[in-house]
């Protein structure tokens, strides 16, 4: 579904129509890896799992880059009062808004240096993910 739709992130609702998570192409990529399963045999709450990060269309571009620098995420979930997803906004849209102001090249550039820290410099000794050492799941 993200190749298709040339998505790097789907959002994940539950029946209420409330964002539970973020299912992201490169989630799929190393729960594979890990599992060592295609993608047809891992559920999606399989790779569900932490603190889901977003934001609402009031936050300013600023506060969305923060949020992105500080959870290392690429992208987040834009939802409304109620938890009702608006749309997903990613690092990249941020890029091209900075081009009409808003943010500046430096603010770009600290995000994606704290995007590319490997877990050991960020002082995270585990993966985040649920699903990493849980082949047999």
């Amino acid at each position: 579904m993200t190749y298709e739709s040339d998505q790097g992130a789907i959002p994940v609702v539950n029946p209420e129509g409330k964002v539970v998570g973020l299912l992201t192409d490169r989630e799929i990529a190393m729960a594979m890896a890990a599992k060592n399963r295609g993608s047809a045999q891992i559920l999606v709450r399989e790779l569900l799992g932490g603190e889901l990060v977003q934001c609402t269309p009031d936050d300013t571009i600023a506060d969305v880059f923060q949020k992105m620098k500080t959870q290392r995420i690429r992208n987040l979930p834009v939802v409304d009062a109620d938890g009702h997803i608006l749309g997903v906004i990613s690092l990249e849209d941020l890029a091209h808004a900075s081009l009409q102001g808003g943010v500046t090249p430096d603010q770009i550039v600290l995000t994606l240096q704290a995007l590319g820290k490997t877990r050991a410099e960020t002082g995270e000794t585990v993966p985040r993910w649920p699903w990493v050492n849980a082949a047999s799941r």
